[in-house]
């Protein structure tokens, strides 16, 4: 996707073959938005005529202006808010349905297979700076992970202001690795990777049971905030990130009377 005017328009192209030439690849749709809309639903019912289909959201709550209004033409889609009490148009996007393509999947060691439970040692060797995943540590190339665990699950490239990319392996995605660098036009396969991500969203890994470990962090950042289920019982989450040297950052939340370890980030 690439952006232009402060994020006005947003250009994408799609394709199902993932390794596809980024160049090659054809546009699927046009975004425009109209955050500072003065373009009414009653201004175009006139102009456009009847569409396809119409969708109203109420996300089921009283308050109207949290209504979504969608509606539907041959090749458009019209997005329309209430925040000021009336339908104004939020954003239109010109799309074309792309023909799906057969790929080839290459191997790779970690595609879609369930990401090992970090241990007391991997701990201990990331804090130390020590820690490799398969061979794979921080500061090799794109193309030089890539010979040593093959395919990832799914990546995704980013330009803004810099490139970056996040690939994600096994199971659930539950393994990121960060690359980026300022140079836009940079080979992405010579980028180096900085960061590699454990998610652990089931593991329940208690934040003191990994302190016994590793002992105290070199620094402490506490934030937190709101989970919202359905636009009811908002609650507060507490969080904490703890630092440990230059190489380890682990992020936790507060679940009942526990602190669980919601992300481990070796750099």
């Amino acid at each position: 996707m690439s952006s232009y005017d402060n994020y006005a328009i947003n250009i994408g192209g799609e394709s199902h073959d993932r390794y596809s030439n980024f160049d090659k690849m054809k546009v699927s749709y046009l975004n425009f938005s109209y955050a500072d809309s003065r373009y009414s639903y009653q201004s175009l019912k006139s102009l456009l005529g009847k569409p396809k289909d119409t969708i109203i959201i109420d996300n089921k709550t009283k308050d109207i202006k949290d209504d979504q209004l969608m509606q539907q033409y041959d090749h458009f889609i019209i997005n329309y808010n209430r925040l000021s009490g009336k339908w104004m148009v939020e954003n239109i996007m010109i799309a074309k349905e792309i023909k799906e393509q057969k790929t080839i999947s290459k191997p790779g060691k970690l595609l879609n297979k369930n990401i090992k439970k970090l241990s007391a040692a991997d701990y201990q060797a990331m804090k130390a700076g020590r820690f490799k995943l398969e061979g794979v540590k921080p500061g090799m190339t794109k193309e030089q992970v890539y010979k040593l665990i093959g395919e990832s699950t799914s990546e995704i490239v980013i330009k803004d202001g810099e490139l970056m990319v996040s690939a994600d392996y096994g199971k659930g995605s539950t393994l990121s690795f960060g690359y980026s660098s300022k140079n836009l036009k940079a080979d992405v396969n010579k980028l180096k990777l900085e960061q590699m991500i454990f998610m652990n969203f089931d593991e329940n890994v208690r934040l003191a049971d990994v302190q016994k470990i590793i002992g105290k962090p070199t620094s402490t950042t506490k934030d937190s905030y709101v989970l919202s289920e359905d636009g009811k019982n908002d609650r507060h989450v507490n969080t904490m990130t703890l630092k440990y040297g230059r190489h380890l950052e682990i992020t936790a939340e507060k679940l009942g009377k526990y602190w669980t370890v919601v992300n481990v980030t070796y750099l």
